[in-house]
């Protein structure tokens, strides 16, 4: 591989991310689906404003061949500092996972300086990198960092979320029922017999293309009624739910009483891994916790029929997780300054130093 040329980045999710990303994500076997070709063209189509634009950064080997890639957006205007130009990750805050995608031969090092010098070529230059989602313990994260000081960058990392999961690889649902703590198996045997003495109840799990306009229609109605606010980026998850049926990922469950489609949740189950991704439950029906009973049944469904080896609760640390799933990793950020625009230097003083200032301020002893 050579790393002195940088190669050129390509706008949108075009003939590029149909080619170089397609062929690197199929190369890598990636089992998460936030890396899926069709995660990030839906993403592109659905998430960005109109001062941003997708671009693809691609490392290439001596041939030309594309050996690795990172699908980021490009900020004609930062939200992070006034006017400022900022190049940062292709996520948005249903991402669960983000990093470079590579050919299992690669050096990642050398993919990782050739893709930061495309990021910070001169025809582009942005005055602020911001990278997120990503997993602390992946080499491309101390790979990027390296070489983004190498180029004299000023950069903090940052804690982004927790992930809770947990690997259940050949557990039946009875046995990972078992391990869970006694007042959740109880809250679900015992909100089940409640719902079922006065309603007829009724789930389905809908994951085919052909059943996704309907599951999504009942959806859409209860997420309507819950107390969520409404969605900013309207057309991401009904657009998410049919690449993913096409793709044989798709799990969006419902539950009804009597008929009436009251609670939902689209789970992504791709590579052998379960992620939940959204949950709604009608607010008439809030006291009912039917969002945990329909939960047990997503699981029984992952475990049982779908066999997988791992199962998420996507982002945060909220308390309830953790008497679902019993292991944690982190998502990390790394936000990083143009020492040689006006506008890099100003945020790094706000962003970096600033923050830096006030850690050493907390650790003095008094």
């Amino acid at each position: 591989m050579t790393s002195n040329n940088a190669a050129p980045p390509h706008d949108g999710a075009g003939p590029a991310f149909e080619t170089d990303y397609a062929a690197l994500f199929r190369r890598s076997a990636s089992p998460d689906y936030y890396a899926h070709p069709d995660w990030f063209r839906n993403l592109a189509a659905t998430c960005l404003t109109a001062s941003e634009n997708a671009v693809l950064f691609t490392a290439r080997d001596a041939d030309g061949a594309a050996v690795a890639a990172l699908p980021a957006r490009r900020h004609a205007a930062s939200d992070i500092f006034p006017g400022a130009r900022a190049i940062g990750s292709l996520t948005n805050f249903y991402a669960c996972n983000f990093t470079i995608a590579a050919r299992p031969d690669a050096d990642l090092a050398a993919a990782c300086r050739q893709i930061v010098d495309a990021m910070t070529a001169d025809g582009h230059r942005p005055d602020i990198l911001r990278l997120d989602t990503l997993p602390r313990e992946a080499p491309a994260f101390d790979a990027l960092v390296a070489t983004i000081r190498a180029r004299g960058w000023p950069l903090r990392t940052y804690f982004h979320f927790g992930n809770w999961f947990e690997t259940v690889a050949g557990l039946g649902y009875d046995d990972y029922l078992a391990r869970r703590p006694s007042r959740l198996r109880n809250t679900i045997a015992r909100k089940r017999r409640q719902l079922e003495k006065t309603h007829d109840v009724d789930f389905e799990i809908c994951r085919s293309p052909a059943e996704v306009a309907a599951a999504m229609a009942g959806y859409e109605t209860i997420y309507a009624e819950s107390w969520k606010p409404a969605e900013p980026f309207p057309a991401f998850t009904p657009g998410l739910a049919r690449s993913a049926a096409a793709n044989g990922a798709l799990r969006l469950g419902i539950c009804r009483l009597d008929g009436v489609p009251a609670a939902a949740q689209i789970w992504l189950t791709y590579g052998g891994r379960a992620t939940i991704f959204k949950l709604a439950d009608a607010a008439r029906h809030r006291r009912r916790s039917l969002g945990t009973v329909l939960t047990a049944e997503m699981m029984r469904h992952a475990l049982e029929v779908d066999q997988v080896r791992e199962v998420d609760f996507g982002r945060g640390d909220d308390a309830y997780k953790r008497d679902w799933l019993s292991q944690r990793r982190e998502r990390w950020g790394i936000l990083a300054c143009n020492p040689r625009s006006l506008r890099g230097l100003a945020a790094a003083g706000r962003h970096l130093l600033l923050p830096a200032l006030r850690d050493r301020l907390r650790r003095r002893p008094r």
